[in-house]
């Protein structure tokens, strides 16, 4: 599903941010074709896992620069 999104948006992976709630759906399907996953963990439930995260949508804004080819 994700390859079939990213050709629909004719993104490449490595210029595609992915954003879910469910590591296992989400976070590790975009991880599998080269997406950069974000994990929206409100609750701090999975600081375990190996990904970024962030609490709410509204946290995203600090992390987009991070994220920017020029870094």
């Amino acid at each position: 599903i994700f390859e079939a999104a990213l050709q629909r948006a004719g993104s490449e992976a490595n210029q595609t941010i992915y954003i879910g709630d469910n590591y296992y759906a989400d976070i590790v399907g975009a991880q599998k074709v080269g997406i950069v996953p974000i994990l929206i963990d409100r609750i701090g439930a999975f600081h375990e896992f190996n990904c970024l995260s962030i609490r709410s949508l509204f946290d995203l804004k600090a992390l987009l620069p991070a994220l920017s080819p020029s870094n």
